[in-house]
């Protein structure tokens, strides 16, 4: 059995060291956490008995007496010899010398008699021996869904060959990692690698879907809503200029409610006199249906929302406000570059208007879509349009699901330097199994 003692900074670097330095089958045999790091003992050719003997033997000579030593003379900066050498008494004397202890006297009631929950909480001090176990339990948890998520990638790698190569593709797209064990379950029957990407990919675009081109084919009244930044008024003159090219400018108003942004109106105003379309701000819901009421000879009604962050508290006042026009459509815009937290965050956030679909903007900044497909694919939200520039009106399409996927592949063939390391396939394969077994 050959051992060895690794130092890292964490688990995570101490696990890759081993592996680097003593192949996948070395086994741990103790961890513990330094002020600076951490200390892995790690072996190769394990022996369960061997070791078992070294561990009583290390026992046992810690529990020996320890042997006699020569006195050494005093020193006179320390205490007489004989103050030293006195015999220490058995736990039961120590007990019975010690004087009884006063009683605690109850904790005394605040003024008025009631304690409020502030005054009457109790701070324990915590012992640094139970701290110190627990961070040690915590440290000898993770290492131990370490080595369960290394031995089920391997067994994995070696079994299931061609389901995992399927899951580091997909994965590579940028797709969350239970939608990844999905598809790879949906292409299990499977045992050629293109062929099961392929069956992974549609299941995927099995569950996603498009609205076509309902706004600028069916007309209405459409609310584009959505966090700041994301290019809803850009969006809004997109589809202006769109349907002006077809049925012209006498068949289509713009409606903004962003009162709260400097030159909000202005920069709508300006796209409304190079399209010849009328433009009208309001600030509340009496005003929306004012104006709604003025433009109810106009096939198509675009009302361009303020962009406000999820958290805000005036959003369910925005929202408020829309509701009042039953017959208003809201499609959600948001962007292909943003993280897929904060684009799911935004769906639930802007449910409350029952959105009809969303229009997925700046395609042409991002290097992942399987963020935003992973949220359409959970949320069950059809996908309208897809801009990917900020030329009006050219760069705005209907979507297509085949489309947009193909544009993933791409996105993800153009980033090859960027594909999904060993530690990350290992970590995100095996502690799904660590989870399920600690």
């Amino acid at each position: 059995m050959k051992l060895k003692r690794i130092f890292a900074a964490n688990i995570r670097e101490g696990m890759r060291r081993v592996r680097e330095e003593l192949g996948p089958d070395a086994v741990i045999l103790s961890n513990r956490r330094l002020e600076d790091g951490i200390e892995i003992v790690a072996a190769t050719d394990y022996d369960e008995r061997a070791y078992a003997g070294m561990a009583r033997a290390a026992a046992a000579a810690e529990a020996a007496p320890p042997a006699p030593s020569t006195p050494s003379p005093p020193v006179a900066a320390k205490a007489p010899a004989a103050a030293r050498s006195e015999p220490v008494p058995p736990p039961a004397e120590v007990q019975a010398a010690l004087p009884p202890a006063p009683p605690v006297p109850p904790p005394a009631a605040p003024a008025g008699g009631r304690a409020n929950g502030a005054a009457g909480r109790v701070s324990w001090p915590q012992d640094p021996m139970l701290v110190r176990m627990q961070q040690e339990i915590s440290a000898l948890r993770e290492l131990l869904e370490q080595q369960m998520a290394s031995i089920a990638w391997g067994q994995g790698a070696r079994r299931q060959p061609v389901r995992m190569k399927l899951l580091e593709r997909l994965l590579h797209l940028g797709l969350d990692a239970e939608l990844c064990f999905a598809l790879t379950e949906a292409a299990a029957a499977e045992t050629e690698p293109e062929r099961a990407w392929r069956a992974a990919l549609a299941r995927l675009a099995a569950g996603l879907a498009s609205t076509g081109d309902d706004i600028l084919g069916g007309g209405g009244v459409v609310a584009l809503v959505g966090p700041t930044g994301v290019g809803k008024t850009t969006t809004v003159a997109k589809l202006a200029a769109r349907y002006t090219l077809r049925h012209g400018p006498r068949r289509v108003a713009m409606i903004t409610t962003d009162s709260y942004r400097i030159g909000a109106y202005d920069q709508l105003r300006t796209f409304g006199m190079i399209l010849d379309v009328p433009v009208r701000v309001v600030a509340d819901a009496v005003e929306l249906r004012g104006a709604l009421a003025d433009f109810a000879d106009r096939a198509l009604v675009l009302i361009d929302t303020a962009g406000m962050s999820q958290r805000d508290l005036r959003l369910s006042q925005q929202l408020a406000v829309l509701q009042t026009v039953p017959a208003v459509r809201s499609y959600l815009v948001t962007a292909a570059n943003a993280q897929a937290g904060a684009i799911d965050e935004a769906v639930a956030a802007f449910a409350p208007a029952a959105l009809a679909g969303a229009i997925l903007t700046k395609v042409d900044e991002t290097g992942r879509l399987g963020g935003v497909l992973s949220v359409l694919y959970n949320r069950r939200l059809p996908l309208a349009y897809v801009a990917d520039g900020q030329r009006v009106p050219e760069d705005l399409q209907p979507a297509s699901v085949e489309g947009l996927l193909r544009r993933a592949e791409e996105l993800a063939a153009a980033d090859g330097g960027g594909a999904v390391s060993e530690e990350a396939l290992m970590l995100t394969f095996g502690r799904r199994v660590a989870h399920a077994c600690v």
